[in-house]
């Protein structure tokens, strides 16, 4: 399923724990590092992950239910 992905690292936060039901629904686990990229610049002392790359995330798994 992720073969038909265009994201690459480190824009792509889908991996391979990806489950689709052709249609219907479409989830994944986000595995995340304390050495993700955007860890180092977006809030140094309380680290969190950008909501814009949380929708994205969003958009890369929710992109499958319709392929």
């Amino acid at each position: 399923m992720l073969e038909i992905q265009p994201n690459q690292e480190p824009f792509l936060f889908v991996n391979n724990s990806l489950k689709v039901e052709y249609l219907k629904s479409a989830s994944c686990i986000v595995h995340l590092s304390p050495d993700d990229w955007f860890f180092k610049c977006h809030w140094p002392k309380n680290p969190n992950m950008p909501a814009a790359l949380q929708i994205e995330t969003m958009t890369q798994v929710g992109g499958m239910i319709l392929f």
